[in-house]
């Protein structure tokens, strides 16, 4: 692979990097299958043309996590009267719980048992328990029913009252309603916590009632549970959603990357043979190059890092050179790379007049860590062409299969599950992250193959064994 080729590569990989998608969200799910917009649908279904003027859900939550529902529809309509017999009530009430759309249990299958049906002149309540509503967790109780598993579809407040009650004694430990982001929020969601009590007013008045989307969950325990039982609740809770992403995500293109960068080492071994290799100007000079690439390529501000990650390799280089002879100096090099990417972060955040968000600077710089892999890659390859034909290969494959995995699990989210469109992203950013770590691994095999062909005794001298 000759230097142009590199370059080559790295444009690819600039254009790779920028490319994003997005997917259609899934539909809002109602927070009551047995209220709303859903009972008139399975009435009519039925055969009885009436519309629910006000709808009412009371969630009753147990020490053991199951939970009591009583849902209270009142009648109007051209059927309204005959629905309102106790028959065919019965039958349509129990209809809703079985074959209503709605909490509970919307993204798998749950036990629902009806406990009764009555009727108070045109208003019909049915009764029903669910055993599954919640799990206890570091002595709290977290109740998951608006929590989607990761699907993010959303909840809408087909009801205009949905009241969630804890078991006696027990108190909302967590902020609910903090969670539910008005700015996003469809109509009028208003949510109030009372002790125990969480209280959602929807409203019955537009076609689906005011939608949320967030996912949240909701904790119950004693008023002095420490906040870290409550934190560790919800994120064990969640914790199953962020494995399925690891195992779904991160692993197939982690393989991607490692096969990519293996095609890469081995073009950059062809060009060390050929007696050319790339100096640390060059590196600093593509630095430079997707700096300018910042206001021409589309959504740029994605190169700031992969600038600042070669302008401080290349400059890093040139004032030290002895950074790039040993394991230790090209671990602290890459390093530097990702606190420059991090700052070059706050900077551009400052210079657009944004508020700086700590997470959002770390996330980014370790998303730049496949490419400071480079650097120990390139050292692992060194020691390879002098002779040692089993660590460097384990060292480097290593080292480059972590740094993705890593990169990987702090970019895929924690508590939901993303389309598979992101599997097409994260495949083409491995395949971007391998060429554009290209001229690191090159940069580090030319300057420490002399090093590693070196005595072992010289290491001794004040420099780590070529072979570490």
């Amino acid at each position: 692979m000759t230097g142009r080729a590199l370059v080559a590569a790295l444009l690819v990989a600039l254009a790779v990097l920028t490319a994003a998608g997005a997917a259609a969200s899934p539909q809002p799910d109602p927070v009551c299958r047995a209220c709303g917009s859903s009972f008139e649908q399975v009435a009519d279904d039925y055969g009885y043309d009436v519309t629910v003027v006000n709808s009412t859900a009371t969630v009753r939550v147990h020490e053991n996590g199951s939970a009591t529902w009583t849902a209270t529809n009142r009648l109007a309509g051209g059927d309204a009267d005959t629905l309102a017999e106790p028959d065919a009530a019965e039958s349509v009430a129990r209809a809703t719980v079985d074959e209503g759309w709605g909490l509970p249990h919307v993204y798998e299958a749950g036990s629902l048992t009806v406990e009764s049906v009555s009727v108070e002149e045109r208003s019909v309540t049915v009764r029903f328990t669910d055993p599954d509503a919640g799990a206890r967790r570091l002595g709290t109780l977290v109740v998951d029913y608006f929590h989607s598993d990761g699907v993010q579809g959303g909840w809408t407040l087909d009801v205009d009252e949905f009241t969630l009650v804890g078991p006696p004694n027990a108190t909302v430990l967590n902020d609910p309603a903090g969670a539910v982001d008005e700015g996003y929020s469809s109509g009028d969601v208003t949510a109030a916590v009372d002790g125990g009590r969480l209280t959602l007013r929807g409203s019955l008045d537009e076609e689906f009632g005011p939608v949320f989307s967030e996912d949240l969950y909701v904790v119950y325990g004693d008023p002095g549970t420490a906040d870290w039982r409550v934190t560790g609740a919800t994120t064990l809770s969640t914790a199953p959603i962020w494995l399925g992403n690891l195992g779904s995500f991160v692993v197939p293109t982690m393989f991607v990357f490692g096969g990519v960068l293996f095609v890469v080492v081995v073009g950059v071994d062809a060009l060390l043979s050929s007696g050319s290799g790339v100096s640390p100007r060059q590196v600093a000079a593509l630095g430079g190059l997707a700096v300018a690439a910042v206001t021409v390529v589309p959504n740029g501000r994605w190169l700031v890092g992969l600038a600042a990650a070669y302008l401080v390799v290349g400059g890093g280089a040139l004032a030290a050179p002895r950074l790039l002879r040993s394991v230790r100096g090209a671990a602290a090099l890459g390093l530097a790379s990702l606190v420059a990417v991090g700052g070059a972060s706050i900077a551009q955040a400052a210079l657009m007049g944004g508020g700086v968000v700590f997470e959002r600077v770390v996330e980014l710089a370790v998303s730049h860590l496949p490419l400071a892999t480079g650097l120990l890659v390139g050292r692992a390859l060194a020691v390879y062409r002098v002779g040692d034909r089993l660590r460097p290969v384990l060292f480097g494959a290593a080292v480059a299969l972590t740094g993705w995995f890593v990169a990987g699990a702090v970019y895929v989210p924690f508590a939901s599950t993303p389309f598979g469109l992101i599997l097409v992203i994260m495949g083409a950013g491995a395949v971007a992250g391998a060429l554009a770590a290209a001229p690191l691994v090159a940069l580090t095999a030319r300057a420490s193959e002399d090093r590693a062909a070196e005595p072992r005794a010289a290491d001794a001298q004040g420099e780590p064994a070529a072979r570490s």
